[in-house]
């Protein structure tokens, strides 16, 4: 849990209030929309993850995947934190 607490203190936040806020209200606009998708006859949701974690836990089972992949989102941030380095480049050609 220590190893956690320290990875969390150690993220490179957004230098700006506003932009974590922005960051913030896209995610749960994006999860607002997500769970839409499931509750209306006429859509589909064609994220495969997202489709399985609704099928084993439900709507719960979204709210996880969008916080999973906000999570995904955060330490892809702190590892590329300078775009121009050699894993952001990497990451790209590959």
């Amino acid at each position: 849990m220590e190893g956690l607490r320290s990875f969390a203190r150690g993220l490179d936040r957004p230098g700006t209030p506003q932009l974590r806020a922005a960051f913030g209200v896209l995610w749960l606009t994006d999860l607002v929309a997500t769970l839409l998708l499931f509750l209306v006859p006429y859509a589909e949701e064609l994220n495969p993850v997202t489709v399985l974690f609704y099928e084993a836990v439900g709507l719960p089972g979204v709210v996880l995947a969008g916080a999973a992949y906000a999570l995904l989102v955060v330490a892809i941030g702190h590892l590329l934190s300078d775009p121009a380095d050699d894993l952001f480049v990497v990451g790209v050609v590959a």
